[in-house]
Formats: structure tokens, sequence, C-alpha cells
């Protein structure tokens, strides 16, 4: 199955694209998603922390819906769906 993956602000630079497509075998998850993304030390470090969890910053939706509400990172994934990965929020 394939899914869209569209990356904001640095993560544009870290993963070098502003949106990606991957493809991924049978029945899959947002971890799964983000094993094949993270392919280097550095992009494995800004996304996860030291015990292999989604670090508390990173905001990810699946079709436009926070993960956190849909299981989170074990969130199941199904052809067709975009996933949308954010940096932390700030401003005021």
């Amino acid at each position: 199955m394939k899914v869209k993956v569209v990356f904001f602000a640095p993560f544009r630079e870290l993963f070098g694209a502003y949106e990606s497509e991957v493809e991924l075998e049978g029945t899959s998850d947002v971890r799964e998603l983000l094993n094949i993304l993270c392919d280097s030390e550095e992009r494995r470090q800004k996304i996860f922390d030291q015990f292999g969890e989604l670090r508390s910053y990173v905001v990810i939706l699946k079709n436009g819906q926070s993960i956190q509400t849909l299981g989170g990172i074990q969130a199941k994934l199904k052809e067709g769906d975009e996933i949308a990965i954010f940096p932390p929020v700030s401003g005021g």
C-alpha cells in the first residue's frame, strides 16, 4: 500500500523533501512508517527519544486528525492515507 507523507518546517530539511510517497507491506502502523523514514541516526534522534518512543514535541496527523486520538503511534494505516509531520508549535 502507498501512503503520502508531508513534512513541515525543519522536517522538510531533515527528510530532504516537502512530501514523499512510501510503499508499505501488508498491515502497517505509524511506527512502522516512521521506522522506514528514519533511515539515518540524525532522523531517528529527531523523531524518537532514547527509548524508541515518539518525541513529545513531534505532532503527527493522519488525514488531518491527530494520531493521539487514533491510537497514537500504533494507529493503523491504509492505502491512500496522508500523514503530516509537524515540529513543535511556538509563537504567540
